[in-house]
């Protein structure tokens, strides 16, 4: 991610190795590193870990929002103290990694959605497609997502039924308004229909082969 992220700043584009651009990472992370690298100086990642602090105190208020709208005011506070204070999570705000940024838009999105269903409204119905968007782009797990969820979200609408139709497709609009140009990227760069990264099938080998360094580790400790 560094690496991207000093050549973004360098003018070299999205690539590990200057003047090869690559789709080998989705860009939402890297180019965070590159804006904030752009302000507090190259490879200060003092500066990343700080921003990601305070990320996390905004995932802390969303999951609040989120435990009081769907339970109660109560639940909201205990929900956000334990996802403020939960080991990992504290853990990962240090690392230069995508979980941070991620667990921030994935519960964006969750809150939107639940909005969403509660109050119908295309300005929710925008936000939440472009929240799962920029999710996807930091990590490419949920770039599917939209296939289930619209149609899942017009049966769940209460209302008539051309708000049933109307409003998941704005959902769809959202997400692809933020995904379809990287997408468009990483197609022409790769000459194949590349939606967020190159990392897939990279991931199966590793976690599939037996000589991968990490499967002979986990063998060792018996899992």
């Amino acid at each position: 991610y560094v690496q991207i992220a000093e050549n973004i700043l360098a003018g070299q584009g999205f690539a590990r190795i200057p003047g090869q651009p690559t789709s080998i990472r989705p860009p939402l992370y890297p180019g965070l590193v590159a804006a904030i690298f752009a302000v507090a100086g190259t490879g200060n990642l003092q500066a990343v870990r700080l921003v990601q602090i305070l990320l996390a105190l905004a995932t802390a208020a969303l999951v609040f929002e989120l435990g009081r709208r769907v339970f109660s005011p109560r639940v909201g506070r205990y929900a956000a103290a334990l996802c403020f204070l939960y080991p990992s999570y504290i853990f990962f705000n240090f690392t230069i990694l995508t979980e941070t940024l991620f667990t921030l838009l994935l519960v964006a999105f969750v809150l939107l959605s639940v909005m969403l269903v509660q109050k119908p409204r295309l300005m929710t119905a925008l936000g939440c497609g472009a929240a799962l968007g920029l999710a996807a782009l930091t990590r490419s797990v949920l770039w599917p997502v939209p296939l289930i969820f619209c149609p899942l979200v017009a049966l769940m609408l209460r209302g008539t039924l051309r708000m049933g139709m109307a409003l998941p497709a704005v959902v769809l609009a959202g997400y692809a308004m933020v995904v379809t140009p990287w997408a468009v990227r990483n197609t022409k760069l790769q000459g194949v229909l590349t939606i967020v990264d190159t990392m897939g099938g990279m991931n199966l080998r590793l976690g599939n082969y037996e000589y991968t360094p990490d499967d002979r580790m986990w063998a060792a400790v018996g899992l």
